[in-house]
């Protein structure tokens, strides 16, 4: 029970008391001055009628406020649930099935590579080619589809990839006298172009010489670069010179097609930049090279020390006609 409802019932008490002593004490002046003239007999009479009434009778009809108690309230509100101990989920390991890389099949069956087989994807083809050049630092890597060469620090040399199948081959055999053709895009980049990046068909004359044919896109200056082609005897290159085709000049970071011909016959050597015909030549070494072990290669080369990239795709390599 709190301090004020205690001190109410404490009040109203207290009011209670004070109003039976004012009842009595106004009763007593009243009694004594009736005793005073009356006889004994009628005395004795009025005190037994004014004898104290006892409290409790006084007090029968005036309620008393008690001390009762105030209930507790009771708990009505939806009990409580205490939370279950659900256990977490525990993340499984659940392996997933490893993609299996699928080869991409041309269409073209003289396509000898186009560099889609993304299992290939970080280096490159190697049952179909082998790598020369300064390798590492250079670096030649299949990416989304194209052959990606990089050369630095290597003044004078080259880089790249020579094709197995058509590494030491003559051409005669080959085609049985049937023209061949060697045909590839490339691409300088537009930003690290300080050299050149082609496609060449090189031979080893029965006499030990090398006779080089050479297609490539190549650094002119800083806003374009030059597109020709070209044949040489190696050892003879200062006194019999280069036959070169007619060239063009391109913008960095475009793609040209470079096709060469070779009629084993006659061996004579057809050059086409982008489908056209910008010459062609019968070498002063016809003979021996009828006789000569071809190979075919792609790369880049470079006469400083500047970083060049080059971009090869679609290797293509057959015989002309039937």
């Amino acid at each position: 029970m709190s301090k004020e409802v205690k001190a109410a019932i404490i009040g109203g008490i207290g009011v209670i008391v004070a109003a039976i002593v004012g009842y009595f004490a106004a009763r007593e002046p009243i009694r004594l001055s009736i005793e005073a003239t009356m006889t004994a007999e009628a005395r004795q009479t009025l005190l037994a009628q004014t004898t104290d009434t006892p409290m409790s009778e006084v007090l029968t009809d005036t309620p008393i406020l008690t001390d009762t108690p105030i209930p507790k309230p009771t708990d009505t509100s939806s009990p409580v649930q205490e939370p279950t101990d659900t256990p977490t989920p525990t993340l499984t390991n659940t392996p997933y099935p490893t993609p299996i890389l699928i080869p991409t099949i041309d269409a073209d069956p003289t396509v000898y590579d186009n560099f889609n087989n993304p299992a290939n994807d970080g280096s490159f083809n190697q049952s179909q080619w082998k790598e020369f050049g300064n390798i590492p630092p250079n670096q030649i890597t299949q990416q989304d589809g194209i052959l990606i060469v990089e050369q630095k620090d290597t003044p004078n040399e080259a880089t790249g990839l020579v094709a197995r199948k058509y590494d030491n081959i003559t051409l005669n055999t080959l085609t049985a006298n049937s023209p061949t053709f060697f045909e590839a895009r490339t691409k300088l980049d537009p930003i690290e172009h300080a050299g050149n990046v082609y496609l060449n068909l090189g031979a080893d004359l029965p006499n030990g010489e090398t006779f080089l044919s050479q297609c490539h896109n190549q650094f002119s200056d800083e806003t374009q670069g030059w597109a020709e082609c070209w044949d040489v005897n190696w050892e003879h290159r200062d006194e019999r010179g280069y036959y070169t085709t007619d060239g063009e000049h391109i913008d960095y970071g475009t793609w040209h097609k470079y096709r060469i011909e070779v009629a084993p016959a006659t061996m004579e050597f057809r050059y086409y930049l982008d489908d056209q015909l910008i010459g062609s030549h019968i070498p002063d070494d016809a003979n021996e090279l009828k006789k000569a072990d071809f190979w075919i290669s792609i790369g880049t080369w470079s006469d400083n020390s500047d970083t060049i990239i080059g971009y090869i795709d679609d290797v293509r390599i057959d015989q002309i006609g039937p």
